[in-house]
């Protein structure tokens, strides 16, 4: 077989690597292209070898070539996204600040988040990620693409979406959702809305006391006035003494829009202004969880565990107080409180905003503590509710292991 001939067969492997792998960056290409003209030139050099085992070897060789590139391709599907102007706390949540952020997608889809505003990026896969609006409003415009499964929360809302452009806003404080409808189509489920509700281009819906849907152009009787230059607070306001825990808000920055814009040290300081065991004993339940979020982000974990357990001290039967047991097991990670914590908040929120991640944690946990038997357990219930969530690859490996399970003395428990 002639030098010109094998020359051929690269040429015809190189065009169906780039048909197999169409979106393959040019320089990998090359890469890959090279090594394989290495074997052309290694089996030109030996002459005894057969002219189909010469083949066989350049066929082997982009077999391989074509494998790597095709474990790439794979690998780069999985949704990335980069973040713009928002801030970015340790535990991931996104903060809009005093200007608003983006974030892009590697999809192509896009997150604006308003001013004020806090979201988590989460569930992240080759069809999409979950988007929790944790407080204020965001713009969605999402990329139309087959295969395509997105969840937008807020509160007790879910809003599942394929492809589509809209805006979403959630108050915390009154427990208001609204969402309203550019382009497209999606369906939205919660308390007042079980069955599940389709929301199309040019509508709105917002939910409170009760769910009303109604054109995106008409008045929002609801919605609140903008503030007027003389609405904004003294600085003085803003240091409220400690008897004005109730009236604060409505005299200046609320600590959740203080948090919301990552002004944690000012959180902080009011509290020590005005004295963190008369805010833990008195607070409202709002200025409790902002105050355990603002701790947490400035690396004050001592205050942030008080005002959490204050919650569930104060406010048992709340949202909150369920969702504190969980960042209650975020924080005790390390000195062996976690897990109690985390087996605390999957028993009263078994479906809770947070159950992918308690029921991950405690899957490392458990194997860090080489009890292989019963991570075996929890990984296989991981990987029945959530083959996509963030620890499912750990799930897989705990379950690909011998059946004892521990992990060898002296190796790293994190698979």
């Amino acid at each position: 077989m002639s030098a010109a001939h094998d020359k051929d067969l690269v040429k015809v492997f190189a065009e169906l690597a780039q048909q197999r792998l169409p979106d393959e960056p040019a320089s990998r290409d090359k890469q890959g292209f090279a090594r394989l003209q290495e074997r052309m030139a290694e089996s030109q050099a030996q002459r005894g070898i057969l002219p189909w085992a010469r083949v066989g070897g350049l066929a082997l060789a982009a077999v391989a070539v074509l494998g790597a590139g095709a474990w790439w391709f794979a690998s780069a599907r999985h949704i990335t996204y980069q973040v713009e102007n928002a801030q970015v706390a340790a535990d991931g949540k996104l903060f809009g600040g005093t200007s608003g952020g983006q974030v892009h997608f590697s999809d192509g889809s896009q997150l604006a988040l308003a001013p004020g505003s806090q979201t988590t990026v989460s569930e992240l896969d080759a069809h999409g990620a979950h988007v929790r609006v944790e407080e204020g409003s965001a713009h969605f415009a999402i990329e139309h693409k087959q295969g395509a499964a997105w969840a937008v929360l807020a509160g007790p809302y879910t809003v599942r979406v394929t492809g589509t452009a809209f805006d979403v806003g959630w108050v915390a404080g009154t427990q208001r959702f609204e969402i309203t409808m550019q382009s497209g189509s999606v369906v939205i489920t919660g308390p007042l809305a079980p069955s599940g509700v389709v929301l199309k281009a040019g509508q709105r819906l917002h939910a409170d006391h009760e769910l009303k849907v109604d054109d995106a152009d008409a008045p929002n009787e609801a919605a609140p006035p903008a503030p007027t230059e003389s609405a904004v607070p003294a600085v003085e306001e803003v240091l409220a003494p400690a008897g004005s825990t109730s009236r604060r808000s409505a005299r200046g920055p609320s600590w959740r829009s203080l948090v919301a814009n990552g002004k944690f040290e000012t959180v902080l300081n009011e509290a020590e202004h005005r004295g963190i065991g008369n805010v833990l004993g008195s607070a409202n339940l709002e200025d409790l969880s902002a105050l355990a979020d603002a701790a947490r982000y400035a690396q004050r974990p001592n205050w942030s565990q008080r005002a959490l357990l204050a919650q569930r001290q104060r406010f048992p039967s709340t949202p909150q107080a369920r969702d504190a047991a969980f960042f209650l097991g975020s924080l005790g990670e390390g000195q062996g409180g976690g897990l109690a914590w985390f087996d605390r908040y999957l028993q009263e929120s078994p479906n809770g905003a947070y159950a992918s991640q308690a029921l991950g944690r405690k899957l490392m946990l458990v194997y860090g503590q080489h009890r292989g038997q019963e991570a075996r357990q929890i990984a296989t219930e991981y990987n029945a509710r959530y083959p996509k969530g963030p620890y499912a690859s750990t799930a897989r490996k705990v379950l690909g292991e011998p059946s004892k399970g521990a992990a060898p003395a002296g190796k790293a428990a994190v698979p």
